[in-house]
């Protein structure tokens, strides 16, 4: 069995596509703000393209954007018992465009903290040591 690790996008009758490296939810381009660059200096050598908050209704996550990759996919209707899933770095992520919709019944749970790279500890808040 393998288990992928992607952001839900798109649920059961949503119609789903990437223009120009946009998201496009329901006919619905997502907003994309961009990212300061003091606040992804810490992993800074890990980045390969733009870095940019994208908010889908009341969330918000932090997504890489390639120039070269992930930049088009055509519309589609995530089919009813499926959603859509994408990976954070789109230009070079396994998910719904290579895979199609996932199964809502594959769905295994929510991931609340991701702890590794140890180089982004930050996202928990400041270290305080003693």
């Amino acid at each position: 069995m393998i288990n992928w690790l992607n952001r839900i996008v798109a649920l059961p009758g949503d119609t789903v596509e990437i223009r120009n490296n946009v998201l496009i939810v329901n006919g619905v381009p997502l907003e994309q703000r961009p990212v300061a660059d003091q606040e992804i200096a810490d992993i800074e050598n890990q980045i390969n393209g733009t870095v940019v908050e994208e908010i889908n209704g009341d969330a918000s996550y932090r997504i890489m954007l390639s120039a070269k990759n992930g930049k088009r996919f055509a519309k589609i209707r995530v089919p009813n018992g499926h959603c859509f899933a994408l990976g954070d770095n789109r230009g070079n992520s396994v998910d719904s465009r290579h895979f199609g919709p996932v199964p809502l019944r594959d769905v295994m749970g929510c991931v609340d903290f991701i702890y590794l790279p140890a180089e982004t500890w930050s996202r928990f808040g400041a270290f305080e040591g003693e």
